[in-house]
């Protein structure tokens, strides 16, 4: 369904920037042949087991016509993958890594791996959009919605040495 796969270097993803700012970043520009445009096409990807019961499912859907693209993804997990690694936002400096609300003093993560001792439920759905308009231009939607429930628990023990050889815990 692909016709051409274009490798784009230097290339700024703003156009009123174009000849303003210099850019080193690449793009891949993927050309699809008229045939294939104007089908909604999906892919899903299943996958359950483990101990209690663990999942890793993933639903895409895009669509791509002359005038507008759409590509639809939701994604859950609760096998200690973070979804947050996924969201990236390749035109502006957003921080997708979340953060406490309510702000109460989180464990000190382990020297593992973090799927090692991730107690997570994950839920992540995007949906992106772009729409050619007149003269040229481009309008861009793009959604994110993220909902990460996460189990911690810790315990420390501190003890401190007194003068005296006495000890207090």
């Amino acid at each position: 369904d692909i016709s051409t796969v274009q490798i784009l270097e230097n290339h700024q993803p703003v156009k009123a920037l174009e000849d303003i700012r210099f850019s080193d970043a690449a793009a891949i520009n993927l050309k699809i042949k008229e045939g294939s445009k104007g089908i909604f096409s999906i892919m899903a990807q299943l996958g359950l087991g483990g101990f209690p019961i663990l999942w890793n499912e993933s639903l895409t859907g895009t669509y791509f016509s002359k005038k507008r693209q759409h590509l639809l993804a939701y994604k859950t997990n609760n096998n200690g993958y973070d979804l947050t690694k996924e969201l990236t936002s390749f035109s502006n400096e957003i921080d997708f890594s979340g953060s406490n609300v309510i702000h109460m003093k989180m464990p000190d993560p382990p020297a593992i791996n973090k799927n090692r001792y991730l107690n997570n439920n994950s839920h992540m759905f995007t949906a992106n959009n772009l729409f050619k308009t007149k003269n040229n231009g481009e309008l861009n939607l793009n959604l994110s919605y993220y909902n990460d429930y996460e189990k911690r628990n810790s315990h420390t023990k501190s003890s401190y040495l007194l003068p005296g050889d006495s000890m207090n815990v």
